[in-house]
């Protein structure tokens, strides 16, 4: 059989269904092998794969399509097109080494969210300048709160006129707004606020609250207000000190008052 080169064969009118054969010489004998032969399982290497736009990998099965980096004992990383989700993430799988994530050398953009898939994960800093317990921004959140005003020592209830709280947390950082208008209220003790949305840390510093408007609330007299989050606590306490110095001392439960402040407090 004369040799022939591919390109001169009559051109397929029909697209192919895989049961054609090809003759191929092999060890100076010839073979036939069919296209699905060719193609299917047939692992492909090369050092660069060049594409005048982009280079496709077109899947066809409704499943998770992988792209794999396999480096013999020490990892298997694949990128994976997540058909569920329709996301493209780029992991550690196998059980080789630990559980990595996105490793980048240079900037990144992204057009979408950039999502944490898992709990304790986030952005790591330890390669920036300067030391800590930790450098790892493994949190972000908002969202909203309700405010109560109780006693101390009987929490009571009260009628409101304005009940907001609004938070956003940021690593251990809690940022918190409180804007309260209560009326009739029925506890007894010293005035608190319950209902933060964290606790706070245990055995930490206290964390002051910065009091914009405190209307209404009964003070001793040349006397001014703050407030702060104790330890281990879901809860703001209100404090009074004289103007020119002296002793702190509660600030009793009242029954009606309105109550504007900020601040943040460490979990």
């Amino acid at each position: 059989m004369a040799d022939t080169k591919i390109s001169a064969l009559p051109a397929s009118t029909t697209p192919l269904a895989g049961t054609e054969v090809v003759p191929l010489v092999q060890g100076g004998v010839t073979k036939q092998v069919s296209v699905a032969n060719l193609t299917a399982g047939r692992a492909v290497s090369g050092t660069t794969f060049t594409g005048t736009n982009t280079i496709g990998f077109q899947m066809t099965a409704a499943a998770d399509q992988d792209v794999r980096f396999a480096l013999p004992g020490v990892a298997d990383w694949r990128f994976r097109a997540n058909y569920a989700s329709g996301n493209l993430e780029f992991n550690q799988v196998g059980g080789l080494g630990n559980l990595g994530g996105w490793t980048l050398g240079g900037n990144f953009y992204a057009f979408g969210n950039i999502q944490i898939g898992t709990s304790g994960k986030g952005i790591d800093f330890s390669a920036t300048p300067g030391t800590g317990t930790s450098e790892l921004l493994a949190d972000y959140e908002e969202g909203t709160w309700t405010p109560v005003v109780e006693g101390s020592t009987s929490a009571g209830t009260a009628t409101y006129a304005l009940q907001n709280g609004r938070y956003t947390k940021v690593g251990r950082q809690v940022y918190v707004e409180v804007a309260l208008s209560w009326s009739g209220g029925t506890g007894t003790g010293n005035l608190t606020i319950t209902g933060l949305p964290f606790t706070s840390a245990n055995g930490g510093t206290v964390s002051g609250m910065s009091i914009a408007i405190a209307d209404f609330v009964a003070l001793t007299a040349l006397n001014t207000m703050t407030a702060f989050v104790p330890a281990n606590t879901t809860r703001i306490e209100a404090w009074q000190y004289p103007i020119g110095g002296g002793a702190a001392n509660n600030v009793a439960y009242d029954t009606g008052g309105a109550l504007y402040l900020s601040g943040s407090y460490t979990v």
